[in-house]
């Protein structure tokens, strides 16, 4: 029998999982298709989007502040990714944003497969 949903109701981990019984069976096992998870969090290493944002102090929004600046120059397209991306990062889960930071490591390496109660559980999460 299978059955098929998300483990966290978290958008970052709202993968669909397929779970099934296998007849004696008593130590829990997890095998997926990592593939479409390495080239993600190959993107996600490569771009480094917790680490930046993590420093990130973005721009007063308070009109008084912006017009006691005087003479601004207008924003780099860098400044304004960061920007759109910070709007994002505040509202992620704070588990998300640790999840995001582990991923980014040049030493993360996501296991295709866990073994025992605890390695599922450490895997999947909560």
């Amino acid at each position: 029998m299978y059955e098929s949903y998300p483990q966290v109701e978290l958008p970052s981990t709202a993968w669909p999982c397929r779970l099934r019984h296998v007849p004696h069976q008593t130590i829990p096992k997890l095998e997926f298709d990592d593939g479409p998870f390495i080239s993600g969090v190959a993107a996600l290493q490569r771009a480094q989007y917790g680490a930046k944002l993590q420093a990130y102090e973005p721009p007063s929004d308070d009109v008084y502040d912006v017009m006691f600046e005087g003479e601004t120059e207008p924003p780099t397209p860098e400044e304004v990714e960061l920007k759109e991306l910070y709007a994002q990062w505040v509202d992620l889960h704070a588990a998300t944003k640790k999840n995001l930071l582990e991923f980014e490591k040049p030493s993360f390496r996501l296991p295709a497969a866990a073994n025992g109660q605890a390695g599922v559980k450490k895997l999947v999460g909560p």
